[in-house]
């Protein structure tokens, strides 16, 4: 919850609801020990890569990486800084993505690992 800036009570942290984060962390956690031969780096930018492919690239490849606390690196480059109020996210994967806040040590250190990446 921290990790996605809501609000919570630990009162509300039940059995359940551990199970369910248990069962989300190990689905994310099988699919980040996945081979990494199964997503291409993209080339590094030049002025001569097409954008929109070149986006498309560095898009696919930071949705298979995870950064600090697990956060897949692509909430870095997401589209909105604020998310759609009500948004329900068909994966939890994509709540990650849109919801991760855009502050703090977790934040910067997956900043720097992109940024590293766009710059090398």
């Amino acid at each position: 919850m921290h990790i996605i800036g809501a609000m919570y009570d630990v009162n509300e942290i039940n059995k359940p609801l551990v199970e369910l984060w248990n069962e989300s962390m190990k689905v994310e956690k099988e699919a980040a020990d996945a081979p990494t031969s199964m997503v291409k780096v993209p080339e590094p930018f030049k002025k001569d890569n097409k954008g929109k492919q070149w986006k498309e690239s560095i898009t696919t490849y930071l949705h298979s990486k995870n950064g600090q606390a697990s956060i897949p690196l692509t909430c870095i480059i997401r589209e909105e800084d604020v998310p759609v109020p009500g948004t329900i996210y068909a994966t939890f994967h994509d709540q990650l993505v849109h919801l991760a806040i855009l502050h703090g040590s977790e934040f910067n250190v997956n900043n720097g690992v992109v940024l590293t990446f766009y710059s090398r």
